[in-house]
């Protein structure tokens, strides 16, 4: 069974098969994705309309409510639980281990002198590669001693020229200083961009031979990388980044379909700012294996792509559980039965697991889809389904703070009641075995801001109020819903 399990990452539905590691169409899924977003959009505000947009009434309790037109639900929840979590057996976990040691040790050699894998032509070259590697297949984590090391020599033999492949090579080399530069400031080590310029020609020009090598081609590659990592003002960067990608585009014409064809249309698609770092890792896990012009042993190149493989897949399958425990959460507090609201929660778990993928942030990972889950539910309650006078009493419940007061609310009403207030009170509770401290007041006061702006956006819709625009912005500060969505991970 081959270690990694995703598909290749060709079609809008890449970010979840990605995410979940999926080996075909789920059936699950009902439609592509479309542009999804957290963040409240602008609203237009008149009599009887709602801040969403709305194009349905429903009156099936004899009161006239509005209903969101949102897209439909993407996925078919009851399916979630069918998802394979096989990963998680311990013999995957160990054999991990065991490999990140193997990993370790390669990187010890390194910093033997004159060693069989540093020769000094070639020792900083390989080093960056190296430290490249572990990060663009996600194993990164493993290695923060043993890159900070490999980075500091490289450091150590930096000049206004850049560097050569090796600290002893003579010549400074296009493809290791390009790398260099990016790699050494995404690390914070002092850097400038000006390296650049022995690159180019008498006109001031970057330039490059008719014949377009494999490692004529890498060494713009990582041109184009670095270019993306540039300081505001740095005209140079900008050069570079226009010469590469006019150079790389020219390279797909003329170059077969490989694997060095699909990182180039990858990373002139997504860069760097719009780039995630796991989908990144799933397409370098398919062409790692083809990058067969460093000098890097076999051996090494195959112990990096196990280990990527295994951690890759051993986070998916965490990935699954925690996503099947959110669905769970999310049928027992009954969102299933709020029809006229949007259910999201899969979408939003997906952003966390997006933002957090290191398996130790589960419970950021969890909370994340639950919050935003709640305030995706509560704005579709405050923004069109509910009346002012049962907003009034939903208000008011949330500033008693006790469970008792789901007696006075609708039924809608109650399943978001309950978790949120469960939620805040299970969030305190693992907050305060980490800081040692009740923060629950904090969260409630963050809370009850949130929802008196909902409410204030209900009054204004309901009185067809049109607010100033210093107004909708100050209250929009709070309904937007940062503060809570950024404040109970942080207490985690």
């Amino acid at each position: 069974m081959s270690l990694i399990s995703a598909v290749p990452l060709d079609s809008r539905l890449c970010l979840c098969r990605t995410l979940f590691g999926l080996t075909h169409e789920l059936k699950a899924i009902r439609r592509t994705i479309p542009n999804l977003g957290m963040c409240r959009g602008g609203k237009s505000i008149a009599p009887s309309m709602s801040m969403s947009s709305t194009t349905s009434v429903s009156n099936e309790d004899g009161v006239p409510r509005r209903i969101g037109d949102h897209h439909s639900n993407l996925w078919d929840d009851d399916s979630i639980d069918s998802l394979s979590t096989s990963y998680e057996a311990p013999s995957y976990r160990e054999r991990a281990d065991r490999v990140i040691g193997e990993v370790k040790d390669m990187f010890d050699l390194m910093s033997v002198e004159d060693g069989v894998s540093t020769s000094p032509l070639t020792d900083l070259h390989h080093r960056l590669w190296m430290v490249d590697s572990v990060e663009r297949l996600g194993i990164d984590r493993h290695f923060k001693n043993e890159i900070n090391s490999a980075l500091d020599h490289v450091y150590s033999y930096w000049t206004e020229k850049g560097i050569g492949r090796g600290r002893e090579s003579g010549v400074t080399d296009l493809n290791s200083t390009a790398l260099g530069l990016r790699t050494l400031r995404l690390h914070g080590y002092m850097v400038s961009s000006h390296v650049l310029d022995h690159f180019k020609n008498e006109k001031g020009q970057f330039t490059c031979s008719a014949i377009q090598t494999e490692g004529e081609i890498r060494d713009v590659l990582n041109l184009f990388r670095a270019s993306l990592i540039a300081f505001p003002g740095e005209k140079i960067m900008e050069e570079a980044e226009i010469f590469s990608t006019m150079f790389l585009k020219d390279a797909l014409q003329k170059i077969p379909p490989s694997g060095l064809s699909q990182e180039i249309e990858y990373l002139l698609e997504f860069g760097w700012h719009t780039n995630l770092p796991r989908m990144e890792t799933r397409m370098y896990i398919d062409v790692f294996g083809e990058h067969t012009t460093f000098e890097t042993p076999y051996l090494i190149r195959q112990k990096l792509l196990e280990l990527a493989k295994l951690e890759f897949n051993i986070f998916h399958s965490l990935v699954k559980r925690e996503l099947q425990s959110l669905t769970r959460w999310w049928k027992d507090y009954g969102f299933p039965q709020i029809t006229f609201s949007r259910h999201r929660h899969v979408e939003y778990y997906t952003l966390a697991a997006c933002i957090a993928n290191d398996p130790k942030h589960s419970a950021f990972r969890l909370g994340f889809g639950k919050i935003c889950h709640m305030i995706t539910v509560l704005d579709d309650i405050y923004d069109t389904f509910g009346t002012v006078e049962e907003l009034d009493l939903l208000t008011a419940a949330f500033k008693r703070w006790d469970p008792s007061s789901i007696d006075c609310l609708r039924d809608f009403m109650r399943g978001v009641y309950m978790a949120v207030y469960d939620n805040i009170n299970e969030m305190a509770r693992e907050a305060q075995k980490i800081q040692g401290r009740d923060t629950v007041s904090y969260v409630r006061k963050s809370w009850e801001a949130f929802i008196d702006a909902y409410m204030q956006e209900a009054k204004w819709i309901s009185s067809g109020y049109l607010p100033t625009f210093d107004e909708y912005l100050e209250n929009g500060k709070v309904s937007f819903g940062s503060r809570i969505t950024t404040l109970e991970p942080v207490l985690m």
